[in-house]
């Protein structure tokens, strides 16, 4: 498991939740249109829509699967990865 670090206090913190695509592991916020993506070949990090009021922090883990469908119905999964 991958954890997230928590975010700092007196902002606003959102929970993220990420899945693995290909080498890339993604983490999507539900609430806002944040994302984190994490190379796991290169290392290389891309963060997208970062907004300097509102922290995230969250898991990722590799042995729970889900299907598209279920990441999908939680508003996860949406746009290009990466």
């Amino acid at each position: 498991m991958i954890q997230m670090p928590q975010g700092k206090k007196g902002k606003v913190h959102h929970e993220i939740i990420g899945f693995r695509v290909n080498e890339w592991i993604v983490y999507r916020c539900s609430q806002c249109d944040y994302e984190l993506h994490n190379n796991l070949t290169t290392h290389k990090v891309v963060i997208k829509n970062q907004k300097r009021e509102i922290t995230h922090s969250g898991t990722y883990q590799p042995f729970k699967i889900e299907s598209t469908g279920e990441i999908r119905k939680r508003g996860l999964l949406g746009g290009n990865v990466h």
